[in-house]
């Protein structure tokens, strides 16, 4: 099903699900737009379909986890007995130690604050790690560099593509929300200012990065939603 964008394809696929033949059926809406690679989609797909069993019933997800106990995907649950589909971190010592492996501490913390927690990019760094250290070698902090480097080229022509189909105003505030790393006041004096930005030209930008997803908002504050893209924008572009 293709459309241009904000044309209802979305809410057709919601309202076929609410159909008869459908009833009886488990349906699942997963969007799956930001995902570039196998790796990416799977695990928005194992979280989507996790997060759509969840109120069915404990049997029913208990197949489903069942089904992939085999695909090392963090799951964890909280205290009511509840899934979720995320990265363990303690976890990470022994899956590689099963590979004859090891991991110095300080990779794992450098690497949960370099992406502030996130489980996507958490998870994602150390995939990559563990598929670029042998058995019985040790992964050290000076790897984390070389594999964000290896995936920022990897994505440099994907980037610097949708950076070319962008306006050059939405452009311009999405280097300052770069440069900034989170705005909270986006019209503010100080913000216009250090960037020579028009509070209408902002606001007019702002709502298309939104609309393209290339900027979030969470609780009034503003960043991009791509933490790789960020640092790709930051390393070529001079941000």
């Amino acid at each position: 099903l293709i459309s241009p964008r904000r044309l209802g394809k979305t809410g057709l696929i919601q309202h076929c699900f609410q159909q008869k033949p459908l009833k009886d059926c488990y349906t699942f809406l997963i969007d799956i737009y930001a995902t570039k690679n196998l790796q990416e989609f799977v695990f928005e797909f194992g979280k989507g379909v996790l997060n759509g069993l969840k109120p069915k019933g404990k049997r029913i997800w208990e197949v489903f986890l069942s089904s992939i106990a085999s695909l090392r995907t963090g799951i964890s649950f909280d205290e009511t007995g509840m899934p979720s589909w995320n990265l363990e971190l303690g976890d990470i010592k022994k899956h590689l130690k099963e590979s004859g492996q090891k991991i110095d501490n300080e990779v794992i913390n450098e690497i949960y604050q370099m992406f502030e927690g996130t489980t996507w990019y958490i998870q994602f760094m150390m995939n990559f790690l563990f598929s670029r250290t042998a058995a019985d070698e040790t992964c050290t902090i000076d790897k984390i560099q070389t594999a964000l480097d290896e995936i920022l080229s990897q994505m440099s022509f994907t980037y610097s593509s949708l950076l070319y189909q962008l306006p050059p105003k939405q452009k311009e505030v999405l280097m300052a929300i770069c440069k900034e790393g989170k705005v909270k006041e986006i019209t503010s004096s100080r913000f216009l200012g250090t960037y020579k930005l028009t509070a209408s030209s902002v606001q007019g930008a702002v709502k298309g990065l939104l609309d393209k997803d290339f900027v979030t908002m969470e609780l009034g504050v503003y960043s991009l939603s791509d933490r790789f893209f960020q640092h790709w924008l930051k390393r070529n572009m001079s941000v």
